[in-house]
């Protein structure tokens, strides 16, 4: 595939999904500065009314935040977050998941609140991908910001998280008891 892509791009270099492939595959080869880099160039080559645009901002993000550049995590997020999609854009099942990522670096910088806000945005979401992060730890984090951000309806969350399995969320029931 790393072959196909980079033929691809030789051959033609402004094709934005040549070097969203080969992002995706340097991806399954841990080359995540690589990913970056392609991404980078499918997001310049391509506008953003094409679905392949806001994918390529959503991994971008995913990405940093794995790298733990929460900042530039929240850069790329916050922009696909505010972005509305159709039914049919293949964007829309990953709200979900970029929700939950988005709320995840808000609270590694210590935006509590907002990380809050982008929670419960998230629990409005129906829809989501196979790969979406459990339920338990949806209520889990959000649980986690309510509490750092001083809201009260954290030890529900905690309840809700461990009532679907979290240990975690247990662990933390029983030290507050």
């Amino acid at each position: 595939a790393m072959y196909d892509f980079t033929k691809s791009i030789d051959i033609n270099p402004n094709m934005p999904d040549a070097y969203w492939g080969r992002a995706n595959t340097k991806v399954k080869k841990n080359d995540i500065q690589g990913a970056l880099a392609d991404l980078d160039m499918a997001i310049a080559r391509s506008i953003p009314h094409q679905p392949m645009y806001w994918g390529a901002r959503r991994l971008k993000g995913e990405l940093h935040l794995k790298l733990s550049e929460f900042e530039k995590a929240i850069f790329e997020l916050k922009l696909v977050t505010n972005r509305k999609f159709t039914v049919d854009d293949p964007n829309y099942k990953w709200q979900k998941n970029v929700l939950f990522n988005y709320g995840k670096a808000l609270y590694e910088v210590g935006k509590y609140g907002d990380a809050v806000k982008i929670y419960d945005n998230m629990f409005t979401f129906e829809v989501q991908r196979e790969e979406a992060p459990s339920k338990a730890d949806q209520f889990l984090n959000r649980g986690l910001a309510r509490q750092k951000a001083g809201e009260s309806g954290y030890v529900n969350d905690f309840k809700e998280a461990a009532g679907l399995g979290s240990k975690k969320a247990a662990d933390m029931l029983s030290a507050k008891a």
